[in-house]
């Protein structure tokens, strides 16, 4: 016999020291619904204390989840420069955040800056329960420095008296 009592509960994930897993969720096998506990989330749920104490209700999920982790080509570029990141992990939704107001949801996106700054990239990868996040800062500088080389064009011909015209472009 159940000794339950008929009602509404309300399930939270705690943090327990020494464990080591950064996504918690909660199956309900009544309902069909998966529900996150990440970072203090519940879950309510209605019990009836006329149900089957030997049927199972719930099922615990506890692992670490998606790993957001990703490289940049260059991490100093100048502006205008793209900057082509690639992420390494490559399970769950990505979504970029280049830290200058535009983002991207692609897996491996290209992005040049427009502006000279120093700007904090954050990845973001979600499988639908939990997150994680990884950030690289990227400097952007106004120019290399390098002026470019003058062009010189010699045009040369003869005159009617025998002798050489000349002329010289620099460009």
């Amino acid at each position: 016999m159940n000794v339950g009592v008929t009602g509404t509960y309300v399930i939270s994930g705690v943090e327990v020291e020494g464990l080591e897993l950064n996504c918690l969720s909660i199956e309900d096998l009544e309902t069909g619904i998966v529900a996150s506990l990440e970072n203090g989330a519940t879950y309510s749920f209605t019990m009836d204390a006329a149900a089957d104490p030997d049927v199972p209700r719930f099922v615990l999920h506890a692992n670490n989840g998606p790993q957001s982790s990703f490289t940049a080509d260059n991490t100093t570029v100048v502006v205008g420069q793209p900057v082509q990141f690639t992420a390494t992990s490559t399970t769950g939704n990505h979504a970029w955040s280049f830290g200058d107001g535009a983002q991207s949801t692609e897996q491996d996106p290209a992005h040049a800056y427009t502006m000279a700054g120093t700007y904090t990239v954050v990845h973001t990868v979600d499988d639908g329960l939990c997150s994680m996040s990884t950030s690289v800062e990227i400097t952007v500088e106004l120019s290399t420095g390098v002026a470019t080389s003058a062009t010189t064009t010699t045009h040369v011909w003869p005159t009617a008296t025998g002798s050489w015209w000349t002329t010289t472009t620099k460009v």
